[in-house]
């Protein structure tokens, strides 16, 4: 059957425009989908991952059917099973968003939304002499695992993400330790001894990463063990 044919006669929505809350979740289904057209098909998927158009939630998955990457919309979807446990899925966009907040990518996108303040604390201490060690790599990667409590975190996952925020100025960075103050005790004796595990990680000790210590030190009410 020609492309354009084979196009015309397929039972999908099209592509809806990139946004910026996708969510990778796998899952392998059989569904029946039901198009705008009302046209129907069944057709094995391998989620890839989801999204919202709206109030809308958007699965882009793998179609062994057409060989090729499609998006479904979840209401259109009429009927749903996991073809790896043949289980009948009756709310799909809830399994779905739940094996997503479950999945490590999920616990490591919650905990990167909710904790900014963490990681500005983090990464401004780990630049404050403007490099990025590998010592400090694995601290930070451990520090996340300790604040997640997920093993599953890998450090190239957490390093990943980490290193797409901006080192903050120290007026920002000050703030973020204020507002930390409130945390628990363990969240701040965790922090505190990320940021002295990464001074003590360096030879050469710059006056800027112990400032940085103590004033973290200070403000959570806690001793530390660098040395001033």
């Amino acid at each position: 059957m020609p492309e354009q044919e084979l196009a015309e006669k397929d039972a999908w929505d099209g592509w809806f425009p990139p946004t910026s809350d996708r969510m990778q979740v796998s899952a392998n289904l059989s569904i029946e989908y039901v198009d705008i057209d009302e046209n129907e098909t069944s057709r094995d998927v391998d989620v890839r991952y989801v999204s919202y158009w709206g109030e809308e939630l958007v699965i882009n998955a793998y179609c062994r059917l057409r060989h090729a990457n499609r998006t479904f919309r979840a209401s259109r979807i009429d009927s749903c099973v996991d073809r790896d446990t043949g289980e009948y899925i009756e709310d799909l966009s809830g399994e779905l968003l739940t094996r997503y907040r479950k999945s490590e990518t999920g616990v490591l996108d919650a905990f990167f939304s909710a904790n900014q303040d963490v990681l500005k604390v983090l990464i401004y201490v780990a630049k404050a002499d403007g490099r990025f060690t590998q010592k400090e790599r694995v601290i930070v990667a451990g520090t996340v695992r300790a604040f997640t409590k997920d093993k599953r975190l890998t450090d190239q996952s957490i390093l990943k993400q980490f290193g797409m925020i901006a080192p903050p100025s120290i007026g920002a960075f000050k703030l973020a330790v204020g507002r930390l103050s409130a945390r628990t005790l363990f969240d701040r004796k965790v922090l505190l001894r990320s940021v002295e595990l990464m001074v003590a990680s360096d030879v050469t000790k710059f006056e800027a990463e112990r400032l940085a210590v103590a004033y973290v030190a200070k403000r959570f009410d806690l001793q530390s063990d660098v040395r001033k």
